[in-house]
């Protein structure tokens, strides 16, 4: 993992991240800036100072796949999703929640296998995407709080509005914006293929979308409606 500076592009500090899968999380920065959450080889969570490179403190992480780790909003917590094979051949997954100052556990609880996560930027709301539905948990308590249905399949993407009230998520033909206060769904934006990335522009008033093909689309919140496109393409 490499971190820069994107005013003179130079890379400033490297942090080894040997023997770990494609399916680790990737690192994060805390909500004020001045930390890294990274995954380590021997599969422990470690705060890094990101100015200097001093390594703060390390949690030991479960050892199934992780998958997804996050700071809450407040930048107090620090939680980890990991999926384990059962008996019956199917998955079940983990969510713990450590003390970020302390590196105490605080919490931990179990759910239905899922296929990505999202932590809302207030409150204490997680999302997770499962084959068949995307459910919120309160992750503090383990409580789960709500149940949206963007349909069987799809992206998995789910990703919050700044203010923490809507849910981009994946679905089989495009991409669905859901109001979590409420589970109905406000606007459903189609794609060509399937959409690999979702994000709300910070003032929440747009919401881009990628899909498989290349095509980035830029929708605007208000009316639904598709403000523009981008194409890419890897053949030069």
């Amino acid at each position: 993992i490499g971190l820069w500076d994107i005013r003179t592009k130079r890379e400033i500090r490297h942090f080894s991240t040997m023997n770990l899968s494609a399916a680790s999380p990737p690192a994060r920065f805390s909500p004020d800036g001045r930390l890294l959450l990274i995954r380590s080889p021997n599969r422990r969570l470690c705060l890094i100072e990101a100015n200097s490179g001093l390594e703060l403190r390390c949690v030991q992480d479960t050892p199934g796949l992780s998958t997804f780790t996050a700071f809450s909003p407040a930048g107090d917590a620090i939680i980890s999703l990991a999926n384990f094979p059962t008996a019956s051949g199917s998955y079940e997954a983990t969510i713990r929640v450590w003390d970020s100052k302390t590196g105490t556990e605080v919490h931990s609880f179990k759910i239905p296998d899922y296929t990505q996560g999202a932590v809302s930027p207030v409150g204490q709301v997680i999302a997770l995407r499962t084959w068949h539905s995307t459910r919120l948990y309160n992750w503090k308590t383990g409580d789960m709080v709500g149940e949206l249905f963007p349909g069987v399949g799809g992206a998995p993407i789910v990703f919050f509005s700044p203010d923490g009230r809507w849910l981009a998520i994946g679905s089989p033909k495009g991409t669905s914006i859901f109001d979590t206060s409420t589970g109905q769904e406000k606007w459903k934006f189609s794609a060509f293929s399937t959409v690999i990335d979702a994000k709300f522009s910070p003032d929440g008033q747009f919401v881009l979308t990628t899909d498989f093909g290349g095509v980035t689309s830029v929708w605007d919140f208000s009316t639904g409606k598709q403000v523009c496109a981008f194409a890419s393409f890897n053949d030069g």
